[in-house]
C-alpha cells in the first residue's frame, strides 16, 4: 500500500509536504475513488461546448449552401448542353435566335433563355443561358456553340399518267 493513501491523495497530486505527511488533509483535491465531476470541469466543458458548438453549426451552414450551389451548376450545366444539343440537331434558326422557355416537369425551378448572332460565315454563335433562384437570389449559368444552319430544300417528283416517262 502506497504511504501516502491515508491522505487521499495520489503520489502526482501536490499538498505533501518534506516529511512525507498531509500538508491538508482536507485538502481540495479530488480524491480518486469519489465518482462524478466537480463544478469547475462541468463549468470548463460547457464552455468548451459554448464556444466549438456554433462553429461547427456555422462549418455545416457553410458546407450544406456549397453543395446546393454544386448541384444547381452542375443541373444547370447539363439543362444547358441538352438545349444546344435540341439545337444542333434541328438546326432551325428560328428556334434558337432569340427563345425562352422552361424545362417542364422536374426541373420547374430552372429556365432558359437563347440568343443567336449570325457570323460572317454563316454559321450561328448560339448561347444557351439556364436561371434559377438559389436563397433569393438570380444565379445563371450559360453554354455557348456554333451551329451551321440547315440547308433543306424541298424538291418536287413529277409524275406522268400514262405512256411512258
Amino acid at each position: 500500500m502506497n504511504k501516502y493513501a491515508h491522505c487521499g491523495l495520489r503520489i502526482a497530486d501536490r499538498g505533501l509536504n518534506a516529511g512525507g505527511r498531509c500538508a491538508n488533509p482536507k485538502s481540495t483535491i479530488r480524491n480518486p475513488q469519489s465518482r462524478g465531476f466537480t463544478l469547475p470541469e462541468v463549468l470548463a466543458a460547457l464552455v468548451f461546448v459554448g464556444i466549438v458548438l456554433p462553429v461547427v453549426m456555422r462549418g455545416l451552414t457553410v458546407s450544406m449552401q456549397a453543395s446546393s450551389a454544386a448541384r444547381h451548376r452542375v443541373e444547370a450545366a447539363q439543362l444547358a448542353k441538352q438545349k444546344l444539343d435540341e439545337f444542333l440537331i434541328v438546326r432551325d434558326p428560328s428556334s434558337f435566335i432569340s427563345a425562352t422557355g422552361d424545362f417542364g416537369t422536374g426541373w420547374n425551378e430552372y429556365t432558359w433563355t437563347s440568343r443567336a448572332q449570325l457570323g460572317e460565315d454563316g454559321v450561328y454563335d448560339v448561347t444557351v443561358t439556364v436561371a434559377w433562384l438559389e436563397q433569393s437570389q438570380q444565379k445563371s449559368f450559360a453554354l455557348s456553340t456554333m451551329i451551321y444552319p440547315s440547308t433543306t430544300t424541298t424538291t418536287e417528283e413529277s409524275t406522268t399518267t400514262g405512256g411512258t416517262p
